[in-house]
């Protein structure tokens, strides 16, 4: 299950607070964390419901058609396919609401690990790896 929460465009103050070490607002901090972020989804478990995870949908590039996609998960969403059906879910939800081609995901090694298996059905490896 997916709970969506989109980025409100009109509660954002904008500016941040100046380079003197000043303390932001409450309101600034929560408007910042929406800062170029299209959607996020929190991943729960369907019969716990339980947060388990974070999708995000991120710094677009309309023009170019792409955006960033990250996940994060706790470690009790490990080997339960949740993540990666999240995941997925996340890029339908992308590729319907935006004219994107194409979204951007990075991944540690240990997390590559983790759904290499549909690394061929579902992503496509750019550059070389690090």
């Amino acid at each position: 299950m997916l709970t969506t929460a989109i980025s409100p465009r009109e509660r954002r103050l904008g500016g941040s607070p100046a380079a003197t070490g000043a303390t932001p607002s409450p309101d600034q901090v929560s408007s910042q964390l929406w800062e170029s972020v299209l959607a996020q989804f929190i991943v729960e478990g369907c019969e716990s419901g339980i947060p388990k995870g974070l999708i995000a949908i991120s710094s677009p590039n309309f023009r170019d058609g792409f955006a960033y996609l990250s996940a994060l998960g706790s470690p009790a969403a490990q080997g339960l396919g949740l993540m990666t059906e999240a995941v997925l879910l996340a890029c339908n939800y992308a590729f319907t609401t935006w004219p994107l081609r194409k979204l951007y995901m990075e991944a540690s090694e240990v997390s590559l690990r983790g759904f290499r298996s549909g690394l061929a059905s579902f992503f496509v490896e750019e550059g070389p790896p690090a």
